[in-house]
This record gives structure tokens, C-alpha cells and sequence, in this order.
């Protein structure tokens, strides 16, 4: 079912120079929190909900509130946090108001933005495309949100990319270590747990994993991984790969420590600079692609081929001229910068026109960046956005501008779909499509009638080879299941479709191949009467 992008926000804490103002002094403002917190009564680390739906398990009710008189604070800076409060602002303002799937305060720690969004990693693990973009100004948090600080998975700075790529190759591990011994873990952190309909021997072949590397650097495209990077790699599309980056490397990577050489090695590489706000600051839109490809089979012929990709994206931050004091190549960058998220933010509008019914052209090709991630964007995948705004008076109009972005992006609708094939023999295929339509004729044949028990349960966790998708919390009530079942019934008979349409496919070959047959018996017999 179609389902909202998710957002949380990270607020980062104050800079020495922020608490004490240019001068080094106290501000008057520094009791006067800007912003009011609110995380609508969830822990710091509770996973948002990513099933379908524009808020799933409780989401959407975290506020953060921008108090009023802002503007008369100067380069003063504060925040209040109260997890408990139901709304409003701090010291009794009336400012603007901002409502996300989560926040989380200065105090928040790397680990409770992983557990935050790790749905996204469990949907990648199941076969479901996942995104995770990064936006926010210069100097706000992105990059260390994103990245870390360099550490290792297992350090307590440890970023996104980190923490997602050790819970995947862990949930990989499990996988391969419980088709090998046939024992299930119980303790959650297998994804990919799965199997065929009836038959316990089935098993994961085979899974790898590759990983690429690229930044956006003044609108061109440079692989971090590559030994040269001064040649700008063209932006190509087809039908069979979509839009994609040509000459990229991929590198397969087969455990965590692999894949962190690699994101270490594009880190390095990737173009930063010296600002007046920043000393690191970041000239380019990083993007880090982790592409999986599972291949389950089982003893009747029949394999299943899943293939998945998560994608992290740490945009640059956008600029102001008179805070960074930006000059010469500086300047160019952040004009090239603030010009491709000026271009995605067209995008964002237009699609949450179309989702409001106004006809619109949506500007995907304006810029390489939204080229490349159009499927994040109103497409295939389960998309989160990680907003990270300074809690600085100085910093206030940046910070209203990226709370307005990221609440119109929650208005998108995206449709990620199991990206998963069935191949195998005649036999086999005809007989998924058999059982197929039997799920299909006890299921109601989608006339929103429920499901026997024995179908359910078969479709929900084991039918296919597709798990159930991972949730923070259970659904209930007859309108959750109703659609439920409808969405089911959709993705079966789709399949169903699929399975017969290679299985003539593959008819038409065996009538060729019966056809060459017969025809070089026939000069077998010519040439043997004429002898």
C-alpha cells in the first residue's frame, strides 16, 4: 500500500560560541528557548512504523514548536525539551507549529537515531527498496548523523551507514548460519527469515552484497572509489537498469569490516572545505548504495530471486553567503549546492501537488541529483528524511526553511513493491501459478472477503518466500486487516500473472526447440532415401 515518507528530526546542541554569543559573553536570549520539543510520548529510540499509511503506530504526533520573538534574540541561542508536553511552545509563545514522525533533542545519541529509522533496514532486508536522505543547513549535523566520526560500528559515534550495515550482514549471517543448521534465531534480528510454502528444506543459495560509492560535486558525478577523481561519469537511463550512474564501480562486499573499508576509502576522498560556519564543511551530495541480491530455493526446481538496495544520501548544506563568508571557489560551490536543492525542492512541491490533484510536471531531470534519486522520491522504495537543524537564534530562518521542507516531503506517497522474480523449470512455474490461484480462490478472489486462517498465515509469513514486513507495532481493527487482505490479494495476483507469463515464455521456447528437432529429422530422412 502506498505510504507517506517518514520524518524525524534531529536537533543538534549548542556551540560554545552559540551559548556565549560572538562576544564570548552570555546572550540575553540564552534563557529563551527557540524551539519546543515534543516527541508525542515516544522513547528517544523507538522505531517509527514504515508499513503503509500516511502515519503508522502513533507516527506524526511529534511536534517541534518555534517560539515567537525569535528574531529580537540576535545571535542568542536556547531550546526547551518536555517529551510529555502535548503541544504548544515554550514561555507561553504562539509560534509556529511543525509535526513529524519524530524528534529527538540535543541529548539524542547515535544509537536512538538508528533505532529511529532501522525499519528501513529491515524493509531492505526483506526485499523492499530503502532510503535514507539527509538534509538540513551547513554546520547542523548531517554528516555526523550520517557518517559518525570515523569509528567503527561498534563505537558509540558510529553513523547510519555504520549501524545499518552491521544489523545487515548480521541479519545476512543468521540467515545462511539457520538454512545450513535449520535453526531459527528467536532473538528478532534475522529479516530475511523465510521459506517456501510446505517445505522445510528450503534454504537461501545464495547472497551477496555490493557496494558503491559517488559524490555530486558542481553538478557533475565522481566515483569516490575510483583511482582517478577528476573524470565526471555521465548519468545514463534504460528500461531494463532505470537511471543509472555509467562506468560506476560496484564492489562486492561480503561482511561488515568489508563494506567499512569501502565507506572509509569514498569518505576520503569526498570534497569538503574550510567556512566561516563549518570547518569541514561538506561541497558535495554524498550517496552511498548498498545493493543486495538473495536467491532462495527448494527441492522442486522453483528459485526466487530477491533483490533490494539501500541507499543513504548526506546532501550539502545549504548556505548563506553573509553567514559563511564564502568567496571565489567557495561560493561557486555553494551556489552550485543551494542550486540542485533549490531543484529538489521543485520536486518536492510538484509531487505533493499531484498528491493534492493539480496536474503537474515534476522536474526530476532539473539536476543529477534528483535524477538519480527518483524512485526515493514518490517511487519504489521506503523513504525516510533525517532533518537536522540548529537550535541557534542566528540560525532560525535556516531552521524554519528545512522544518518547511521536510513537512511538505512528508506529503509524498511512495510504493514500494517486493522486488522479487520466480524462475525455474515448466513443471515448477506451473505449479506456483496452481497454487497461486488456489490462494487467490480461498482468499475471496478479491472480493475483500478474509482470509481462511491457513491462507493468511501463509501470505503473511511464508508464502513466496516473502516475509512479513517489519513493524514497530501490530495493526489492528477490521479496516486494517480488510486492506490487508486487498493488498495481498493484489500482490498474489500479480505474481500470478508474472509466473504465467514465463511460463509460456518458456513453452514457446521448448515448441521452437521440438520444431528445429523436427526438422532435422526430416533431413536425416531426406538424406538417408537419397542414399
Amino acid at each position: 500500500a502506498p505510504a507517506n515518507v517518514r520524518v524525524l528530526v534531529r536537533v543538534r546542541p549548542l556551540s560554545d560560541s552559540e551559548t556565549h554569543g560572538r562576544g564570548g559573553t552570555t546572550s540575553s536570549c540564552s534563557s529563551s528557548g527557540i524551539l519546543s520539543l515534543d516527541n508525542g510520548g515516544r522513547s528517544a529510540s523507538s522505531p517509527m512504523d514504515f508499513g503503509g499509511g500516511a502515519t503508522g503506530g502513533g507516527g506524526g504526533n511529534a511536534t517541534v514548536s518555534i517560539n515567537d520573538g525569535v528574531g529580537s534574540c540576535g545571535y542568542g541561542s536556547g531550546y526547551e525539551s518536555d517529551s510529555h508536553r502535548s503541544g504548544g511552545t515554550a514561555n507561553g509563545g504562539a509560534g509556529k507549529n511543525f509535526q513529524f514522525d519524530a524528534v529527538l533533542g540535543p541529548r539524542s545519541t547515535q544509537a536512538d537515531v538508528f533505532g529511529s529509522v532501522k525499519g528501513i533496514v529491515e524493509a531492505v532486508a526483506a526485499g523492499y527498496n530503502g532510503t535514507v536522505v539527509a538534509y538540513g543547513q551547513t554546520s547542523s549535523g548531517k554528516t555526523h548523523t550520517v557518517f559518525g566520526n570515523g569509528g567503527g560500528c561498534d563505537s558509540d559515534s558510529a553513523g547510519l551507514v555504520q549501524r545499518s550495515l552491521k544489523a545487515l550482514f548480521r541479519s545476512i549471517a543468521l540467515s545462511q548460519a539457520e538454512s545450513a543448521t535449520g535453526v531459527s534465531a528467536d532473538d528478532g534480528s534475522n529479516f530475511l527469515e523465510t521459506s517456501f510454502e510446505g517445505d522445510a528444506t528450503d534454504m537461501i543459495r545464495e547472497t551477496t552484497a555490493k557496494a558503491s560509492f559517488f559524490e555530486i560535486f558542481n553538478e557533475k558525478v565522481y566515483d569516490l572509489l575510483s583511482g582517478s577523481l577528476e573524470t565526471a561519469l555521465p548519468v545514463r537511463e534504460d528500461a531494463a537498469r532505470g537511471v543509472y550512474v555509467d562506468g560506476l564501480q560496484e564492489v562486492e562486499v561480503n561482511d561488515t569490516e568489508e563494506a567499512e573499508i569501502i565507506l572509509a576509502k569514498g569518505a576520503a576522498n569526498r570534497q569538503v572545505a574550510s567556512t566561516s560556519m563549518n570547518r569541514t564543511s561538506s561541497r558535495s551530495h554524498a550517496v552511498f548504495v548498498l545493493t543486495l541480491r538473495s536467491v532462495f530455493t527448494n527441492g522442486d526446481g522453483l528459485s526466487k530471486v530477491r533483490t533490494s538496495k539501500f541507499t543513504l544520501v548526506d546532501l550539502a548544506g545549504s548556505e548563506r553567503q553573509r553567514s559563511t563568508n564564502a568567496t571565489g571557489d567557495r561560493l561557486k560551490e555553494a551556489s552550485s549546492i543551494n542550486s540542485s536543492l533549490l531543484t529538489l525542492g521543485n520536486v518536492i512541491n510538484a509531487l505533493v501537488d499531484r498528491e493534492n490533484g493539480r496536474d503537474r510536471h515534476v522536474p526530476f531531470r532539473d539536476s543529477k541529483l534528483t535524477f538519480l534519486l527518483r524512485d526515493s522520491w514518490g517511487g519504489n522504495s521506503k523513504t525516510c528524511l533525517v532533518a537536522t537543524v540548529s537550535p541557534a537564534a542566528a540560525s532560525a530562518s535556516e531552521t524554519v526553511s528545512t522544518l518547511k521542507f521536510a513537512q511538505r516531503a512528508k506529503q509524498i506517497k511512495n510504493t514500494a513493491i517486493l522486488n522479487e522474480d520466480t524462475c525455474g523449470t515448466v513443471a515448477a512455474l506451473r505449479a506456483e501459478v496452481a497454487r497461486l490461484r488456489s490462494e487467490l480462490e480461498s482468499n475471496g478472489s478479491g472480493s475483500g472477503a478474509p482470509a481462511s486462517p491457513t491462507v493468511s498465515s501463509s501470505l503473511s509469513s511464508s508464502s513466496f518466500g516473502r516475509p512479513p514486513l517489519p513493524s514497530s507495532s501490530a495493526s489492528s481493527g477490521n479496516d486494517n486487516n480488510s486492506s490487508g487482505n486487498d493488498g495481498m490479494i493484489v500482490v498474489v495476483e500479480r505474481r500470478a500473472r508474472r509466473a504465467e507469463g514465463k511460463v509460456s515464455t518458456l513453452q514457446n521456447r521448448l515448441d521452437q526447440k521440438e520444431k528445429v528437432v523436427a526438422s532435422l529429422k526430416r533431413k536425416l530422412q531426406e538424406e538417408h532415401m537419397v542414399q
